[in-house]
């Protein structure tokens, strides 16, 4: 699961997310876990998408809510969330982060002759979903 696809590159399978009413795609090539009932920490003052921190494993993890990130949502503070936990690669090795979701819905193939990047849309099935990908947050930074 640690290779990244190129950015032309598109993932043949998809971890299918769903956020207030919209359903998002996410690479599994950066997917470490999946963790129920995490418990976030808001912090006073911070951008509306960062949800908070948590901790896993003994570690900090900050969590961003997907549902903001997309304008899906206004800032909610949940203290027990459900948050899909990716690996970003940085200058000094991977980090993880959390993204809060309303709900995992699937594990599915996608068609595989997509385009990757910003707005890049997946078809699996009949349905076409938005491909979020999670390292676009580590550029934001």
């Amino acid at each position: 699961m640690g290779s990244h696809p190129g950015p032309s590159a598109s993932p043949s399978h998809v971890l299918v997310v769903r956020v207030g009413s919209r359903r998002l795609a996410l690479p599994v090539t950066d997917l470490r876990r999946i963790v129920r009932d995490l418990q976030v920490f808001p912090l006073p003052g911070a951008e509306p998408r960062f949800a908070g921190l948590a901790q896993l494993g003994g570690e900090p993890l900050p969590v961003m809510d997907l549902g903001v990130v997309v304008g899906e949502a206004e800032r909610s503070v949940v203290p027990n969330r459900l948050a899909v936990v990716v690996g970003l690669a940085g200058s000094s090795g991977e980090r993880l982060l959390g993204l809060a979701v309303d709900e995992v819905i699937a594990l599915e193939a996608t068609a595989g002759n997509e385009e990757a990047g910003e707005g890049s849309r997946v078809r699996i099935g009949d349905e076409e979903l938005e491909l979020f990908d999670p390292r676009e947050l580590h550029r934001d930074r």
